[in-house]
């Protein structure tokens, strides 16, 4: 269902059963994506709200009335503004007013008119006076509307105008000359997807792990929060001391007791598991070290206060930390002092340091090849770093503006660059930028809503597929990402029936193809853990589904050594299938054959006219009723007509 508002050109698109609205900017030459808005109930209806009745200083520019199974919700379109004392003139155009410019017998005796315009300032706005048909003076005035500013804002009332009047008016003018417009492209419509209609499943309570006690939730805007492998998961604690609590998550129930965990003498600002290792734990510091722990091999059941090994190359704290995805023992971390050092973990010396930022690191990760870094820098700048060749960044481009926090994560084979961040209105905002050209900005980018706490992301190669949650939010979004427009489709959502402060997904070994499973994941809420499961809605499930599950990379195991990365070596893992042993994949199920419509088209050979329907429907009746049988009466002798006189 679209909505148009030409004052602005934004077009809404609601769909009956949808729980979102598409706002896209429609211009005579093309149809942009603008935004999109999360509705907290399933569309039955929906309706557009006249533009005077808008809370102009609220910088609501349209207000579309949401029908649902119980209720009417209105739905604000607001543009942000920092100060909203004074009215917003360039939002806010003037607009059709409700001034009656031409009668219908005008119309019909081929006169034209043009709608006359009043304007939504409110002060200028005031009620006017008419006269009716009889030519008493009336006041013609709207009941006031509260806005949610708790003001009272007068609609606009026109003067009735008499059908004379229309015809005399200046307004009605000659057909103009019609003029050639330019082509414009064709609306793209709905993106098809496998994995649009995604679902989410809190797995049962008896897989949970409760009663976490002393779960921080100040920890810093450059760590995630929560990491979690096949084995343990990492929770930051209030601890004093810079505890880090490991919580082995085969033993599932009450912990009793607190939690195990690495005294490291210094708050905490990131954490993270060594993929090829699933007992080694890397913390980065306040203090400017890297703290590098082992899980020891009976498991951890105390407080542990001596790492392994310590890093020490930065001069101030530690913002964010990544592991090579195929080198065994490459650690990347960024500092506070804007320098980028690549340690080989099993020296005490960083083996690469990158330079070129102007302003601290908000998030950085490596390509999925492993042969680049990116980066995302307070400075609203993405910046990609060939390491082993240059310290500086060999591509740069502009970012998300607000710098309050990032994420940066590499997509659809390394082509493309997923960024989230905020805008410089404060709201959250994705990205999507070529890594071809970072110089052109994003292709295509999605407000989200005002809330503080950055979109972390987690990409799904196998599926194309992003996971968004953000630390305090009770839902998660989901995008599919691909290189060609409209590069962002909005998949389903997976909503909480309580605040989250993270998720860690694991590794693509963990789900069950036979369930459709796709991906699982630990979510860390206020006291407990519980698993996630995400599967795509299939009949065939006998079936291994090999549309959904190509081969995936092997990424338990490292490829190559940091001394074979560190001297040019480059190996990508090999693949292996998802496919469980018995299991018939989908692309060689029987084809069945088309059953049969409950609407037919016309065929001559079996179409039967009305008579012919009639007498087979007579004979129909007649056997069921039996009605050839001779009657008694039909054997009977009649008698003659002067017997009746007697």
């Amino acid at each position: 269902m679209p909505f148009f508002d030409p004052d602005t050109n934004l077009l809404f698109l609601c769909g009956k059963g949808d729980s979102s609205v598409n706002i896209l900017e429609a211009r005579p030459d093309e149809i942009t994506q603008a935004s999109h808005a999360m509705l907290p109930d399933q569309t039955k209806g929906m309706s557009m709200a006249p533009k005077v009745c808008l809370d102009v200083m609220g910088c609501e520019v349209d207000r579309l009335l949401q029908l649902c199974s119980r209720q009417i919700v209105p739905v604000r379109i607001e543009v942000p503004r920092r100060s909203k004392i004074d009215f917003a003139a360039e939002l806010f155009p003037d607009t059709d007013s409700d001034d009656i410019v031409l009668t219908s017998d005008s119309w019909f005796e081929g006169q034209n008119a043009k709608r006359l315009k009043t304007s939504l300032d409110p002060s200028r706005r005031k009620s006017l006076r008419s006269d009716d048909e009889s030519g008493n003076d009336v006041s013609k005035t709207s009941s006031p509307v509260k806005n949610s500013a708790s003001e009272h804002v007068e609609r606009v009332a026109a003067p009735a105008v008499k059908k004379e009047e229309v015809q005399k008016s200046k307004a009605v003018e000659s057909k103009p000359e019609l003029k050639p417009r330019p082509a414009a492209k064709p609306f793209p419509g709905v993106r098809q997807c496998k994995f649009r209609h995604w679902t989410g499943t809190v797995l049962h309570p008896s897989t949970h792990i409760t009663a976490i006690t002393k779960l921080s939730h100040t920890i810093p805007g450059g760590s995630d929060g929560f990491h979690a492998n096949d084995r343990y998961a990492a929770v930051p604690l209030t601890t004093p001391g810079g505890h880090v609590g490991i919580i082995e998550l085969a033993k599932v129930g009450r912990i009793t007791g607190d939690v195990p965990s690495f005294e490291n003498t210094s708050p905490v600002t990131d954490f993270r598991w060594n993929p090829f290792d699933d007992r080694q734990l890397a913390v980065g510091l306040d203090d400017g070290l890297v703290k590098i722990w082992q899980v020891p091999d009976e498991g951890l059941s105390g407080t542990l206060s001596e790492p392994v090994q310590v890093l020490g190359g930065h001069y101030s704290k530690i913002l964010c930390m990544r592991y090579h995805p195929l080198a065994s023992n490459l650690l990347a971390t960024a500092s506070l002092d804007m320098n980028v050092l690549i340690w080989n973990v099993e020296n005490d010396e960083p083996a690469l340091e990158l330079g070129g930022h102007s302003e601290e690191v908000l998030a950085m990760e490596w390509s999925t090849d492993g042969k680049y870094l990116a980066t995302v820098s307070k400075d609203s700048k993405i910046r990609i770093y060939d390491p082993r060749n240059s310290s500086s960044p060999i591509k740069e481009g502009p970012g998300p503006k607000g710098s309050r926090g990032a994420r940066i994560v590499w997509t659809c084979a390394d082509k493309m660059l997923f960024v989230s961040g905020f805008s410089g209105m404060g709201g959250r905002s994705l990205s999507i930028h070529s890594v071809d050209d970072l110089t052109k900005g994003p292709l295509a980018d999605v407000n989200m809503d005002n809330s503080p706490a950055t979109l972390i992301p987690h990409y799904d190669e196998d599926s194309a597929t992003v996971f968004l949650a953000g630390r305090g939010d009770a839902l998660m979004y989901s995008y599919e990402i691909s290189s060609e427009d409209p590069y962002l489709t909005q998949l389903a959502t997976f909503k909480s029936d309580q605040v989250y402060q993270g998720f860690s997904f694991l590794s693509k070994l963990r789900p069950d193809p036979r369930q459709v499973e796709f991906a699982r994941a630990w979510r860390l809420s206020k006291t407990s853990l519980e698993p996630i499961s995400f599967k795509v809605p299939r009949v065939k499930m006998e079936y291994f589904q090999d549309d959904l599950f190509p081969d995936t990379r092997e990424t338990g195991a490292p490829t190559m050594t940091a001394d074979g990365w560190l001297s040019g070596k480059n190996m990508l893992p090999r693949l292996i299938s998802l496919k469980p042993a018995g299991m018939k994949p989908l692309s060689q199920a029987p084809k069945e054959e088309p059953k049969e419509r409950k609407y037919e088209s016309y065929n001559p050979d079996t179409y039967k006219t009305d008579e012919e329907k009639k007498e087979e429907l007579l004979a129909a009746m007649s056997n069921k009723l039996d009605l050839d049988k001779a009657l008694e009466q039909d054997t009977m002798e009649g008698v003659d007509e002067d017997e009746w006189d007697d």
